[in-house]
């Protein structure tokens, strides 16, 4: 999946977290939680 070029910086700080958190990051996942 691509990052949308429209996306805020928040979005795409997010959606990185959201990849490395699928690929089973466990910190990665604790960050999206606390949002």
């Amino acid at each position: 999946m691509e990052i949308n070029v429209n996306f805020s910086e928040n979005a795409k700080n997010d959606f990185n977290l959201v990849v490395r958190a699928r690929k089973g990051e466990q910190k990665a996942y604790a960050d999206l939680m606390q949002r």
